[in-house]
């Protein structure tokens, strides 16, 4: 009984083992198999991993390439800009110390101009009253015929030729005709007004300066005449004067003396072949009909005596 219970025990515990060994090899079968799986799908994750490793790697190494350049460009960029700085410096200190030289300049300049300004005043005092305003002045001092530089109301004043031997000396000749190389019937207004030819030659001061001229107080107005043959006349007349270009140069005088008799007509303006002035009706203008060219006409274009 004994041996039979073992053996049926025997049997069962067998059983039992080849069962447990059975499942324990589908088991370890089934582990195993599982675990190739996961094996399988880790190295393709690996895989996977490894691929989006390398192709960040590549990425990262052209972001570090841009990087790197972009970082030499900068470094060169602060470099030019570091040394515009420095030159900018350098400049500015230079043109600080320029500054203060000029400022030095400016007060050097600024006290000579002072000095000089006080000269100037001293020297108009010194002056004052004593430049010559028409020829007579310079006769005071000068007795050569020739060109001369008067003021007549202050600086810069003009050139004129001063007669210092006709009658004692001291005119101031505002109209002069010898070798006929100065045209002046063919002059108009403008001509007359500002003054034509060369001083020391045939010339018309300008009937602007001889208004200027006779405003300085009483003057005399001589003309002298003389024909190919050497004969000679003369005309005076006492307190000449001019008026002025609003007055169309109206010429006026007091008294008449000399030996070519009076040709001169008192209290008429001046008339040129653009502005007639002659008292005649427009159309017949003396300083054309007459060829004479501009003067003092009176309304018969003609000789007036006195």
């Amino acid at each position: 009984m004994k041996d039979l219970v073992e053996n049926i025990l025997d049997k069962r515990i067998q059983t039992a083992l080849d069962n447990f060994g059975k499942s324990y090899n589908l088991t370890l079968s089934t582990f195993k198999q599982k675990i190739e799986d996961g094996t399988v799908q880790l190295d393709e994750l690996v895989a996977a991993v490894y691929n989006k490793t390398e192709d960040f790697g590549r990425k990262l190494t052209k972001v570090q390439k841009y990087t790197a350049k972009k970082n030499a460009l900068m470094m060169s960029k602060q470099n030019i800009l570091a040394s515009d700085i420095n030159s900018l410096t350098i400049i500015d200190n230079k043109l600080k110390i320029e500054i203060e030289q000029m400022k030095e300049k400016q007060k050097l300049t600024e006290s000579k101009l002072s000095s000089f300004e006080t000269d100037i005043k001293s020297y108009t005092d010194f002056v004052k009253g004593k430049i010559a305003k028409d020829c007579n002045d310079i006769h005071r001092t000068m007795n050569k015929s020739g060109v001369y530089h008067i003021y007549p109301t202050g600086v810069p004043g003009y050139k004129v030729y001063c007669d210092m031997d006709t009658d004692g000396g001291g005119w101031t000749v505002f109209q002069y005709r010898s070798g006929g190389v100065v045209s002046f019937h063919t002059k108009l207004w403008e001509d007359y007004k500002n003054g034509f030819g060369e001083v020391n030659g045939d010339h018309w001061l300008g009937n602007d300066r001889v208004h200027q001229l006779t405003g300085l107080g009483n003057n005399v107005l001589r003309i002298y005449f003389e024909d190919w043959e050497g004969n000679s006349r003369y005309a005076v007349f006492n307190s000449f004067s001019l008026g002025d270009e609003v007055s169309n140069y109206i010429l006026s005088y007091g008294s008449y003396s000399g030996n070519a008799g009076n040709s001169l007509v008192n209290n008429v303006k001046f008339t040129t072949a653009d502005r007639q002035n002659d008292g005649r009706p427009k159309g017949y203008n003396c300083a054309k009909d007459q060829y004479g060219g501009p003067w003092w006409y009176p309304y018969s274009c003609g000789l007036f005596r006195s």
